[in-house]
C-alpha cells in the first residue's frame, strides 16, 4: 500500500515537471505566498 501511493505520487511529480512552465508557476505561486508580493497581475 505504501509503495503504491510513493509511485503515485512520484508520477504527479513526474507530469509537473513535463508540462511547460508550469514548474515556473508553481515558483510564482509559491513566491508570492511566502513573500506576499505577486509576481503577475
Amino acid at each position: 500500500m505504501v509503495t503504491e501511493l510513493a509511485m503515485r505520487h512520484m508520477a504527479n511529480l513526474e507530469s509537473v515537471h513535463t508540462c511547460e512552465g508550469t514548474r515556473e508557476m508553481h515558483a510564482l505561486v509559491i513566491g508570492e505566498a511566502v513573500t506576499e508580493i505577486g509576481a503577475f497581475r
